[in-house]
Order: structure tokens, then sequence, then C-alpha cells
């Protein structure tokens, strides 16, 4: 992976910040609280079903994930669904790691070279809530579209 796709540079509530786009650059892995790990499982079903059709594609980005850094299944009650609701769980995570997390629901979405509407809403929305502009968020879609169909 380039170094181009292993990071990228957003504004963040007013400052750039380089954030890595793999979760394994969280330094949360070894130490990573369950509830942490309970809500980014979550958070990335919540992108992955946001179009309702769970591609194979999507459901390896997420078996892969959760394997790597022991994320629980994501509790069938816990729906993420609701943008507000989603948008809570996002705010909620340590602040150090949020948009890396976004970064990782970027790749969950974009894993099957489509983009639905209603997963760029949900992104959209996430960027916004933690003040992440949405043309840096838009440059990243595009970037990891690209990729994806260079593969």
């Amino acid at each position: 992976m380039s170094s181009d796709a292993a990071s990228s540079v957003f504004l963040h509530q007013g400052r750039i910040c380089k954030s890595a786009f793999l979760i394994a650059n969280l330094g949360y892995a070894p130490r990573m609280e369950n509830e942490m790990r309970a809500k980014i499982s979550a958070l990335l079903e919540a992108v992955v079903a946001a179009d309702n059709v769970i591609r194979p594609e999507e459901r390896e980005f997420v078996r892969r994930a959760a394997n790597r850094w022991k994320l629980p299944e994501p509790d069938a009650p816990l729906s993420l669904r609701n943008l507000g609701t989603a948008m809570e769980t996002l705010r909620a995570l340590d602040p150090n790691a949020q948009a890396r997390v976004l970064a990782l629901l970027v790749d969950a979405a974009t894993v099957d070279r489509h983009l639905d509407p209603r997963e760029h809403a949900l992104l959209l929305a996430a960027a916004a809530s933690l003040g992440i502009e949405a043309t840096a968020l838009e440059e990243r879609l595009t970037q990891r579209l690209r990729t994806e169909l260079a593969l």
C-alpha cells in the first residue's frame, strides 16, 4: 500500500491533522477497550448495511477487521442505521480515534467499488459531526474508489 493510500490529511476542528486510514495505526489494538471495540464494530456494520445490501466484499472486509482488531460481532439490538445514533456513537469514541475510525468506515463503504447514496449520507454526516470538511471526505472517497478499481 502506498503512503498516499495509508494516510490522508483531514481538516478536523479547524486544524489539519494527518490521520491513518487503517485502524492498526490507532495504537489501540492490544489495549483497546471492549466498549470502544463494540462501537467500532457497530459503526462498521452500520456503514455496510446502510444500503440494505451487504455484498460479499463488504462482509469479508468486516470479517477481516473483526479478526484483526478483535472486534465483537455487532449486537443486533444496537441499530446504528439511524444517522443520529451512529453520529452519537462516533462522537463517543476517544477523540484521538474518531478521524481514524471514520477512515476505516470510508474503506468499508468503498470496498465493493460502489458508494450507495445512503452510505454516502452516513459518511457525510459522520464527517460533519467530527468537524471534518466535506471536501476532504469527498477526496478520500474518490481516492479509495479509484484505488479499489485499480486493484
